[in-house]
């Protein structure tokens, strides 16, 4: 597992690891590891900071107040993507605060929190191309959303996922 302790410093996945990135409570989204799925649920603790729960990427969304730092606006762009994970504390509010950043979409589930957010840090876990078809790992900038170069890669992608998913 790598960990990016310097949010500067560049954290590029190989073949069969994932990218996690943090959607902090204060600040801005970030890399904040690469882990192989071994290391996943170790790491995605450490972030969330307990047990983790997994949401669906539909169930919410970035606000659109914070969609004017591209930080955050490309945190949306990533949660576009159908293979991205996501997972949060699953104590909620009892042990996180809100994130501000987060609105819920999904109705039922806002009414059983009692909050229209997310709570606590919220962790995304993307595959290498799901990152890299949406921006340069290496400077986080946005791609344009129809780069051709990537498409190629992304089914190669797919099929080592479908692999590794009937195995587990």
């Amino acid at each position: 597992m790598s960990s990016n302790t310097e949010m500067n410093t560049p954290l590029i996945a190989k073949k069969n690891q994932h990218y996690i990135v943090c959607l902090p409570t204060y600040g801005r989204p970030y890399i904040t590891a690469v882990v192989s799925q071994s290391a996943r649920l170790k790491t995605l603790q450490k972030i969330v900071g307990g047990w983790i729960q997994p949401v669906e990427n539909t169930a919410f969304t970035i606000h659109p107040m914070f969609l004017e730092n591209p930080k955050w606006s490309l945190a949306q762009r990533l949660l576009y993507d159908k293979n991205t994970k996501v997972y949060v504390n699953d104590e909620g509010g009892y042990a996180c605060v809100p994130n501000m950043a987060t609105i819920l979409t999904d109705q039922q589930i806002a009414e059983e929190q009692g909050c229209r957010n997310l709570f606590g840090d919220v962790a995304l876990v993307l595959t290498k191309n799901a990152l890299e078809k949406v921006c340069d790992p290496m400077t986080l900038q946005v791609r344009p959303e129809d780069d051709p170069e990537l498409e190629e890669e992304e089914e190669e992608e797919e099929e080592e996922e479908k692999k590794l998913e009937d195995m587990d």
